[in-house]
């Protein structure tokens, strides 16, 4: 009897070996299947939600199977704010040097001169890129304070606040409603605005252009090749 028992013992502890042993590769196997059909489902799912142009809900603007760069349209709103931050600085600086000591239609044909150029693409397509170009180069910049070697920091704080209100009225494109009560014929010209520079004296430049108007110190001129590329 103990023989009978020993070997039902060991027949039994051999099925179970083979039982476990079976079913461990069945369940790794059953595990690796189920992770296979799950992450088919979420790439269907990808697809799914893909739009016509290849754009996924997960990565706003990113084609999902293409090797391109990723280019966004437009930008966060926060990178706006800081932009226009930064361009009412620029035009509030430029403002200040060129036109801070001039009657009110001065500084707005002076405002006017740089947004003219921002329209062209002959200028850099910005207000800091049009006041400040060429600053690195010592006076051969487009606006004398930038390339002066002279710090550009305002020093008349009641001035600068001042200049700064009007920056905010001038890039928010309220200068052709405002200039309208300032006088007709610096209305009629405003957009012709593309140089200036001071009565007092008489740079090469100026014999080239066609002069339009005189408005407080400065002379303001006509650029074609300026106009003709306005943007808008």
């Amino acid at each position: 009897p103990i023989q009978i028992v020993a070997t039902l013992n060991d027949k039994a502890s051999s099925w179970v070996v083979t039982y476990l042993r079976h079913t461990s590769e069945w369940g790794v196997k059953t595990m690796i299947k189920i992770i296979i059909n799950l992450c088919s489902a979420i790439m269907c799912m990808l697809m799914a939600c893909t739009s016509a142009n290849g754009s996924s809900i997960f990565v706003p603007s990113m084609t999902l199977l293409s090797t391109e760069v990723f280019v966004p349209e437009k930008k966060s709103k926060l990178e706006e704010t800081l932009h226009q931050v930064r361009e009412e600085h620029c035009m509030t600086l430029g403002l200040y040097h060129e036109a801070r000591g001039e009657p009110l239609i001065g500084q707005y044909a002076v405002g006017a001169t740089i947004l003219n150029r921002v329209r062209s693409s002959a200028y850099p397509n910005s207000v800091c890129g049009v006041v400040f170009q060429n600053a690195d180069k010592k006076y051969r910049c487009q606006f004398s304070f930038a390339c002066d070697e002279i710090s550009n920091r305002p020093t008349n704080i009641k001035s600068y606040l001042k200049m700064q209100r009007l920056a905010k009225t001038i890039l928010a494109k309220k200068l052709a409603r405002e200039a309208k009560f300032l006088g007709q014929k610096f209305q009629a010209t405003i957009d012709d605005m593309t140089h200036y520079h001071r009565e007092d004296v008489s740079p090469v430049w100026s014999k080239e252009l066609k002069q339009i108007s005189t408005l407080g110190a400065h002379v303001f001129f006509k650029s074609n090749r300026v106009t003709r590329r306005h943007a808008y």
